[in-house]
Formats: C-alpha cells, structure tokens, sequence
C-alpha cells in the first residue's frame, strides 16, 4: 500500500466530493457575491484603520507610532518564509475542486501544513536575529530600543504563528468561501479596534498595543479553523509530506517565493529607508500617507481575491474566450473603481489630512498625493498580476517585482537625501510607471490571448477620459471648496464622484457592459435559489 494513502476515516477523500464546496458545473456562490463579501470586509477594515490611526498617534506619539510601524515592517518580512505555497495552495485547491478532487485538497495541504511548521520555527530565530542586530540601528534611544525589541519579539511571534495557522484562511480562498472568510475578517477588524483602544486607555503603551494585535491575530486563526472544520472535518490537515504533491507544490512556489520576496521589498522597503535617513516622525507620518493612499489598490483587493482561484478553474477546464473577457472586464472596473477614490485623496490631501490627522502631519499631504497616483495604477495593474499568478506565470511576476523593489531602492536613497519622504514616493511612482504599465499589462493581455489595443480600447481609455473633466473640476474648485472643513470636503468629494459616474454611464460603458452591470446586480441582490443565471465553467 502506498505511504501516501490514508488510512481509516481519511478513505473518505477518494470516496466522496468536499461537502459545501462550489461543484464544478454549478458555482454555489457566484463571482460578483465573492466580491460583495470581500468588499464588507475591506470596509470593516478601512473603517477600523481610519478610527484608529489618529488614536494611536495621538496617544502614543509620532515618534513611537513610526517606530512601530517600524516593528511591523520587520516582523511582515517573515512572509519570506511562506516559501511562495500560498498561492501555489490556492491555485492547486482551486483546480482541484474544480474536478471535484477531494483527495488531491488534502494532500496539498497536509504538505503545506508540514512545511509552514518549519518555517514557523525558523521566523521564531529570525525575529531574535533582527531585534538584536537590526533594530539598534534603527532605534538610537536605549529605553526606546528596550521596548522596541519586545514588541518586535511579539510581531515574530504572532507571524511564526500565522505561517501554518494561516493556511485555513488560504485554504478557504482556495474554496471559495469568501462568505465566511469575511464575516471572521470583520470580527477580527473590529475586535482589534477596541482591544488596542482599551490597552492605550489601560495605559498598556506601545507594549499593549502588540499584545492586542497578537491576542486578535491568535482569535480569527482560531475562528477561521472552526469554519474549515464546519465545511468539511476531513479538511483538517495533519502534517505530512506528501510525496506525490511535494514536488508540484514546490516547482510552483520556487519562483513565487521569489515574487513574494519582490513584492514585499516593494511594500517594507519604505520604514527601514526612512528610519536609516530621515527619522522616527517621518516614518510615522510616510506610513499614515501610505496606508491611506493604498485605498484605492485594497479596493481592488476582494475582485483579485475572486480572480486568482478563477482564473485557475478556467485555465484548467479550457475556457480560453472566458478568460480573456474576465481579464479585459476586470482591470476596467479596477480603474473605474480606484480612479474616483484616488482622484480625491490626491488632489484633496491637504484637507483629508488636516481633517483626518487634526493637523499633527502636514509633511504628510504631498507624499498622500504621490502615492495616490501610484497606487490607481497598481490598482489597474492588480488584476494582470492576479490573473498572470492564477496561470503558473510566477517567474515573470518574480522578475517584474525584484526589478520594481530594486527600482525603489535605486531612486528613493538620492530623492529621499533631496526631498525627505516625498522623494521615495516618487520613486515608488516611477517604478509602478515603468514595470507595471510597461510591461506587467501587455504580458497579461498576451498570456490571456488579448491584443494591447484592445486592452487600451476596451479597459483603460474610457475610465480615464471619463475622469480628466472631473480632475480638472476638482483642481479648480480645491482652494475654494474642500478647505472648508469636513462638510465642505465631503460636498466637493461627492459631487465629484457623482459627475464621474454620471460621465462614466453616458460614455464610458458600451451596451453590453451595462447589461452586464445589471445582470450581475440581479445576482447579488436575488436569492441564490432565485438565480437562473448560474455560471458555466465546463
């Protein structure tokens, strides 16, 4: 008998489907319900962060609130040791359940659980390593350095933990269970919130803080496991190294690791840089225009979700002609989705932050408008990456992200010595231009079967020449509106955002699209036992 073959209850895997798993013929939830799940959870967390951040620079200091961005920085680059399998689960658990494989889904993660165990263990020495090494170059004070390396200490802890934990949320994705995946990432949004909240009050300082942190993280793996357990018990994964999935997990994952490490050069990069050359406040005050200026990105973030197991199911049923009309429809409503909420948080920074921030970072408003430009374009450039990953193209992806970060890097150390924060939000702008617009879509078109004129035609020109009236009504009206205080903000905000929809529906939409757009609000709003429009994928 083969080593690999369960014994036992786990005979069930060659012996059943998954029990409330999406069947290959009929999806049990639609793509546009995936995304209006992700879309409530995003908005939980955007609310959370925009209550929290003044909260925490007001109690604790720009100062401390950089050098803990700091710390989460660090403790983030334990995703290095994910080895590149998060994606590579995803796609495998996708293809699988698409051919009702229920045998090959435990075998990918009872591998994967074994293997994120080690890494696990391995964060735990890394994280020593850089709180004894690393952050005393960063942290000059002693007493801050003292506190800094605990809380450092606790992020590693709470990171080496999620490095298997986190499979069930992986495996969830992978799913398609969207449903539940969000409903445990708002609880864990607004638990965080008010545990941070009650330690600062409590007078838990910069400590408390990191224990909340790592007290919620702990909570929503607990949260997401129950409801892998709920789907199906024989999910649960023991760890073991399957030999028959071993190597198809790591032929995959070799070059994603290696996209992952780009990918979070291009995300962590920014702390350290600044810390080394311009100190603790400008961090602080570069994390909170960051952070805000992502939006328009993690607004994309629940469609991307949807498209990488998508994509996948697609690719290995043949639906080529699908495929590319996903790609084409997705990147266009990431640029109409992020162009509006990037167009306000560019051109009104001053404002939103003078509102937002109570007027404690002002150096933040240019870095704010700078990066918001550079992320509408990451936010367009979101689902060629998703979609080119969902396809196995992961060594291109870890080129393009290795040549981005070095970008980055290459650029920000000479503009940051000119221009302080502004000049590596320059640089990061620069290098989405250069490698994302560049050369990211147009090999995501060709991957898909897609012409570039077509994609330029199709997705990108009409969001934008929607958009360029609306800019400049915006720019003109800025001085005399938006400085008014928050009623004046949200009144020259609004009637910006209803003027580009109302352009976008006369001249950015062709027949079609439009018809698309009221079928699939048919489909979130229906029953599913009401809806007779259920996808095809065979």
């Amino acid at each position: 008998m083969s080593r690999d073959r369960p014994e036992g209850n786990d005979r069930r895997l060659w012996e059943k489907p998954l029990i409330g798993v999406a069947r290959p013929i009929q999806r049990v939830l639609p793509s546009i319900r995936n995304m209006a799940h992700g879309y409530a959870g995003h908005a939980v967390e955007a609310a959370s962060f925009l209550l929290l951040t003044p909260f925490l620079v007001r109690e604790l200091g720009l100062a401390i609130f950089g050098m803990w961005s700091v710390a989460v920085a660090l403790a983030e680059w334990m995703q290095l040791l994910d080895l590149g399998m998060k994606e590579a689960v995803m796609k495998y658990v996708a293809a699988h359940q698409a051919r009702s494989d229920a045998r090959s889904v435990r075998q990918v993660c009872d591998t994967t659980l074994f293997t994120y165990i080690l890494a696990g263990l391995a964060a735990l020495g890394v994280g020593m390593v850089l709180a004894w090494l690393v952050m005393p170059r960063m942290v000059l004070s002693g007493v801050d350095l003292a506190d800094a390396r605990l809380v450092l200490l606790l992020l590693v802890a709470s990171a080496a933990i999620s490095l298997p934990a986190g499979l069930s949320g992986t495996l969830l994705e992978g799913l398609s269970r969207f449903d539940l995946l969000n409903l445990l990432r708002m609880g864990h949004a607004a638990l965080r919130l008010a545990l941070i909240v009650v330690a600062l009050q409590l007078g838990g300082g910069l400590l408390g803080v990191a224990l909340a942190e790592v007290a919620t993280r702990v909570m929503l793996h607990a949260g997401r496991w129950w409801a892998v357990y709920r789907i199906d018990p024989v999910l649960i994964p023991r760890p073991w190294p399957h030999r028959a999935v071993r190597g198809e997990l790591f032929n995959f994952s070799a070059w994603n690791a290696i996209r992952q490490a780009g990918e979070l050069l291009v995300n962590k990069i920014y702390e350290p840089i600044l810390s080394l050359l311009a100190g603790m406040p400008a961090v602080g005050a570069f994390y909170i225009a960051r952070r805000l200026g992502s939006m328009p990105a993690e607004l994309i973030v629940p469609m991307s979700g949807v498209l990488f197991p998508l994509s996948s199911e697609l690719e290995a049923v043949g639906r080529g002609q699908t495929l590319r009309r996903t790609f084409l429809v997705a990147t266009k409503v990431s640029l109409v989705v992020a162009l509006p909420v990037g167009l306000v948080l560019a051109f009104g920074a001053g404002p939103i932050l003078a509102n937002w921030m109570g007027g404690r970072t002002p150096e933040a408003a240019p870095v704010l408008s700078i990066l918001s430009f550079a992320f509408i374009i990451v936010a367009a450039a979101l689902p060629s990456e998703v979609i080119l990953l969902g396809l196995g193209r992961a060594r291109l992806l870890a080129i393009l992200g290795l040549a981005q970060g070095a970008v980055i890097i290459l650029l920000g150390i000479p503009l940051v010595e000119r221009f302080g924060p502004s000049g590596l939000a320059l640089s990061a702008l620069a290098a989405v231009i250069l490698l994302q617009v560049f050369v990211q879509m147009p090999l995501a078109a060709r991957a898909c079967g897609e012409s570039v004129g077509r994609l330029l035609r199709r997705a990108i020109l009409p969001p934008l020449l929607a958009s360029l009236p609306v800019a400049v009504g915006m720019i003109l009206l800025r001085n005399k509106v938006a400085v008014g205080g928050l009623a004046a903000l949200a009144t020259w905000a609004g009637v910006s955002l209803a003027a580009y929809l109302l352009l976008l529906w006369v001249f950015g939409f062709e027949r079609d699209e439009k018809q698309f757009l009221r079928s699939q609000i048919r489909r979130l709003v229906l029953a599913p036992s009401r809806i007779d429009d259920w996808e095809d994928l065979k």
